[in-house]
């Protein structure tokens, strides 16, 4: 399944080349932190924080694992379950932020690279 996570500007999701976006402010907000957090599991309570940042309902937990599931739906088994704690498996170039970051290190590495160059040919 190809997949892209969108995170900078609206949450969006598109698998193979669908949009798949999940409706529900709730359910976008669990899907970014998951994504935000790729490939490691976050638990519950911490997930509950980022979805509910004033103070999460007594219903937190339930609620999650409805999103979760919807979530599964579109995911497949990129979503992963751990004992009280989920993890969301991708490849980098799936995570719109993670390209951002890629692709602005390349750009330091080329400024600075750039700058050693007009560095030594005012030394020389």
């Amino acid at each position: 399944m190809e997949l892209r996570i969108r995170l900078l500007g609206p949450v969006e999701v598109f698998s193979n080349g669908q949009d798949v976006t999940p409706s529900g402010a709730n359910r976008r907000a669990v899907l970014a932190g998951l994504a935000l957090e790729a490939n490691r599991p976050v638990a519950l309570s911490r997930l509950a924080g980022m979805v509910w940042s004033a103070a999460p309902p007594a219903s937190a937990v339930a609620n999650l694992r409805s999103h979760v599931a919807a979530l599964r739906r579109t995911l497949g088994d990129r979503l992963v379950a751990h004992p009280n704690a989920y993890e969301l498996q991708l490849a980098a170039h799936e995570l719109d932020v993670t390209e951002f970051q890629r692709l602005a290190g390349e750009g330091q590495a080329m400024l600075a690279a750039l700058d050693a160059a007009k560095r030594r040919r005012s030394i020389g």
